[in-house]
């Protein structure tokens, strides 16, 4: 493989060794999810700039993961960062692998109005929302008006857990937690970044349930992470200034809160 490490992203998806090591994880769909790849590539010239193991090292992450790479839908993708390539998932990638394990009855995260919010208990950890009736920011589109994020779980047995974060709680851990908070997506689509963030985070702490949420918990590992060998066992971390594994960045997220998903 080190002979293959000054290779560009778009001639590496010729190799032979590299097709072999993705066709053991898919079988026959192997040329079709490389190409996804590729088309990923070819909308990005960044990603040509990025050492190209580290390209197909993020899709492996996909791959073994079984979620798409293709910015149409939104489940996962890959984001170039420097001269590496950074494997993300977004919203719809993690609600998917949730119900993927069959322990949810339902999974849901949106952003938060003014005129929604009741109060929020942080010592019993529960939010509590106004009448619908008073509900008219979110109707109208007033986005200044967003407050906080939002996300529940319940599982089949009946368990229920919700996360609720602060709009300024939200800024304080992107700052706190990802290099590239003053760019991309942070800068760019802050929301979408606030629920997967309490998303995320409340996966990690209550989500990670026994040999059936293996995927998920691969994916709360793998997201943001950087390999460069095709192990994605070997996972660096270069965009968290603390090394810790709370980390949040993401992409656009196509994710409709005004539905929720039910597994």
């Amino acid at each position: 493989m080190s002979d293959l490490v000054k290779v560009n992203a778009k001639e590496l998806s010729q190799s032979e060794e590299v097709q072999k090591k993705f066709k053991e994880i898919l079988g026959d769909n192997y040329k079709f999810f490389m190409q996804s790849v590729v088309n990923s590539i070819n909308l990005n010239d960044k990603l040509l700039e990025c050492e190209g193991l580290s390209v197909w090292s993020a899709a492996m992450n996909a791959a073994v993961l079984g979620l798409p790479i293709d910015n149409n839908l939104s489940y996962a993708a890959i984001i170039p960062f420097g001269k590496k390539a950074q494997f993300q998932i977004m919203i719809k990638g993690y609600i998917q692998l949730a119900i993927d394990t069959g322990l949810y009855e339902s999974i849901h995260v949106t952003e938060v109005y003014e005129d929604e919010l009741d109060y929020h208990d942080p010592i019993r950890d529960q939010t509590h929302f106004t009448d619908k009736d008073e509900w008219n920011q979110r109707m109208s589109g007033q986005k200044n008006k967003i407050i906080g994020y939002f996300a529940y779980i319940k599982y089949k047995n009946g368990f229920y857990k919700e996360k609720f974060m602060w709009k300024k709680d939200v800024e304080t851990h992107g700052k706190t937690y990802s290099k590239s908070f003053k760019y991309g997506v942070w800068k760019d689509n802050f929301d979408a970044m606030g629920k997967k963030t309490v998303l995320k985070l409340l996966l990690r702490n209550y989500g990670k349930l026994g040999k059936d949420s293996q995927k998920l918990n691969m994916a709360l590992e793998a997201d943001q992470g950087f390999t460069s060998n095709l192990n994605i066992n070997e996972i660096s971390y270069d965009d968290n200034p603390k090394n810790d594994t709370e980390y949040e960045v993401s992409i656009e997220d196509e994710f409709n809160e005004e539905n929720p998903i039910k597994a």
